[in-house]
């Protein structure tokens, strides 16, 4: 499972980070064992780097899925934040 090569540096978003235009929100599950959590801090070293506005939040326990209530509720509230500060939203 997963991507190689030059197909996963096409789609991946840490290579295409100067093509992003819009402020970003990263939330990762530290415990993924699909998607490990480097993904999400290297993503957002390559955002720093670029000036390029974006949160990152981690998530202790979710799995690739957010399963439990606690991580699906912190991916809401974070959502739900980050949106609000992007559209002005209270």
């Amino acid at each position: 499972m997963g991507l190689d090569g030059e197909r996963s540096k096409s789609v991946s978003p840490v290579h295409r980070a100067d093509d992003i235009e819009a402020p970003f929100l990263i939330i990762q599950s530290e415990d993924d064992v699909r998607v490990q959590s480097y993904n999400a801090t290297d993503l957002a070293r390559a955002l720093d780097r670029r000036d390029k506005p974006h949160k990152i939040v981690m998530v202790p326990r979710g799995g690739h899925s957010m399963f439990d209530a606690a991580s699906r509720e912190t991916v809401l509230i974070e959502t739900e934040q980050f949106l609000a500060s992007c559209l002005g939203g209270d």
